[in-house]
């Protein structure tokens, strides 16, 4: 409060202050003839207090709205966050740090964004792992959504930011340059066998661009594994920026391959998996991935240990997410911090 005070009297020159200061502490100067100059003066100054106050009840207003959204959800996080309410806006879009919580080499924001323009600002929008506090030490950290007012078109977040080494000084830099927004997901019964045919020419991973893997927790993403040989052109699209392009049998194993569009720009991800006679889902037993030629989109290589005769009794359904804007822009916010160190 004091500082807020302190800072309006600054857009009041000093000397009206000074005058004003010494007309009230001198004693001489209270006659009927001054009386009009002086408090003239001092209700100048009082109005500009009054308006900075009329100023932080509505930012205080604001503040508590968000602090009730981000309290709903984790109440134990919202009672340490101190109120920051610092914004900018860039490419029509406001990024405003709400409050922060600084301690040791832990920081946890919880921040807004809302579109001034249009309704490019949705349920889905995600921050598309951009954000970053701007220190020299090695982090990792997560990104929780929080709320999304249809209202005001206005998405919240909390992003928690663990470093190697203690959070210092006494202001903190926080940034994000890209947004993804207009996210769709679908999910959908895949009828390969009728809009697919077997593939069956397959490859060794070694001589792919591997990226990643998942499932058996003894995979080994370095050693050689069969890959069905596709291309993005083959199959079908269940769902723009998807494609299957590939089912077939290595050693007895289905395998079961989907193409997945510009990952880079748009994360389009997803899997497929198995539906059994009972209506129980079937999971693969383990999945590579794999760049295209131009390093922009991912094959997807799903395993399942399942044979050509097994697979009769079985159904395949997929699951994908896919998005329709990408944003980019230079969203920065520094403020002060109290490292609770």
């Amino acid at each position: 409060m004091r500082e807020i005070i302190d800072k309006a009297l600054t857009n009041i020159d000093d000397k009206y202050i000074e005058e004003a200061l010494a007309d009230i502490g001198d004693t001489q100067a209270v006659k009927k003839k001054g009386q009009k100059s002086v408090w003239n003066k001092v209700i100048a100054i009082a109005a500009v207090i009054s308006i900075v106050l009329a100023s932080l009840t509505i930012t205080a207003a604001e503040n508590y709205t968000a602090y009730k959204m981000l309290y709903s959800v984790n109440a134990g996080m919202a009672k340490k966050l101190a109120l920051v309410n610092e914004s900018c806006v860039d490419n029509g879009i406001e990024m405003t740090v709400e409050a922060v919580n600084i301690d040791g080499n832990t920081a946890d924001i919880y921040i807004s964004l809302r579109d001034l323009t249009g309704d490019r600002i949705d349920e889905t929008t995600d921050l598309f792992d951009s954000y970053s506090i701007h220190t020299t030490a090695d982090s990792m950290s997560g990104c929780e959504s929080v709320s999304y007012d249809e209202e005001t078109k206005t998405k919240t977040f909390l992003i928690s930011i663990e470093q190697d080494e203690p959070i210092v000084g006494e202001r903190m830099k926080f940034s994000v340059s890209e947004l993804i927004t207009g996210k769709t997901e679908t999910h959908c019964k895949l009828d390969i066998t009728d809009k697919l045919e077997i593939t069956k020419g397959f490859v060794s991973s070694t001589d792919l661009p591997v990226r990643g893997g998942a499932g058996d927790a003894s995979l080994d993403i370095d050693a050689p594994h069969p890959i069905l040989k596709t291309t993005p052109e083959q199959g079908f699209s269940p769902v723009s920026g998807v494609r299957v392009v590939g089912y077939g049998f290595i050693d007895n194993k289905l395998h079961i391959q989907t193409y997945y569009e510009n990952i880079l720009e748009y994360d389009n991800h997803g899997f497929v998996y198995l539906v059994d006679s009972y209506g129980e889902k079937v999971h693969y037993n383990y999945s590579l991935s794999f760049w295209d030629e131009e390093g922009t989109g991912s094959f997807d290589d799903d395993v399942f240990d399942v044979s050509p005769e097994e697979f009769e009794e079985y159904e395949v359904y997929g699951e994908f997410t896919t998005c329709g804007t990408n944003i980019k822009g230079n969203w920065s916010v520094s403020f002060w911090i109290d490292n609770k160190q």
